[in-house]
């Protein structure tokens, strides 16, 4: 092995991307028993402490993606997406405290629970109703407005000067989603604006570049898209 000194990004897998998609966010799914009869999709606990639902989704074409559903009673769960030719939603697992499948009986104890499978072959924007129906006829509904893109990532591509280091993209052709991506890291100048292209459907928040200082200690930058920055040497072994 031939240990060599060659010049490199000094954000190679530092750079953090900050970026949001017309506010379309994923969360974390914890369950538990919950002593109220509201229907819940995978909420997520905010600054509060309090339970909010799910309510936009951001999935990739040709993926599948799951939710999950449950209410403290007695309920039939269902769903339904609003274009069902483009965004299926499909009950997967459909679980009742005495394992009967649509049992609206008020025999045994738990929680009505459902994992709700979404597999889409368009992109665009859906909205996904999870429906519980109560033993007397009372309603429960949660919608989920859900964005579907053929982008692989945040960026689409990040150059430094005019040089490309990295790039990503998808497209639909002919029924199937297609990606390529790239990488070359090494780079030949000093220094170069550090240009950064989103993919569609996404918006470049922020851009955060770490570098280490004489004392190896870690210092964070906050720049803007298009600043330039400087580039550091790093070891890489060859054989």
């Amino acid at each position: 092995m031939k240990k060599t000194l060659q010049r490199f990004l000094s954000f190679i897998l530092t750079i953090t991307l900050m970026v949001s998609m017309l506010s379309f966010n994923s969360y974390a799914y914890t369950r538990e028993i919950k002593k109220d009869d509201v229907l819940y999709v995978s909420p997520s606990v905010d600054i509060n402490g309090k339970w909010v639902n799910l309510s936009k989704l951001r999935i990739r074409a040709f993926s599948t993606q799951t939710i999950r559903a449950d209410i403290n009673t007695s309920a039939r769960l269902s769903v339904a997406s609003s274009k069902p030719s483009a965004l299926k939603a499909v009950m997967t697992d459909y679980d009742y405290a005495d394992n009967v499948k649509y049992d609206l009986s008020d025999g045994g104890e738990g929680v009505v629970t459902a994992t709700i499978s979404l597999y889409a072959t368009k992109t665009g924007t859906y909205t996904v109703t999870v429906k519980a129906t109560l033993k007397d006829g009372t309603i429960r509904q949660q919608k989920i407005k859900v964005l579907v893109t053929s982008a692989t990532g945040a960026y689409k591509k990040i150059k430094s000067g005019k040089k490309t280091v990295m790039s990503k993209s998808g497209k639909i052709s002919k029924g199937q989603l297609k990606t390529k991506a790239s990488q070359s890291l090494r780079v030949t100048k000093k220094s170069g604006k550090l240009t950064v292209t989103p993919n569609s459907q996404y918006k470049i928040t922020g851009i955060i570049v770490e570098s280490v200082d004489k004392n190896g200690k870690a210092v964070y930058k906050k720049i803007k898209n298009g600043k330039t920055i400087k580039v550091s040497k790093g070891y890489r072994y060859m054989s």
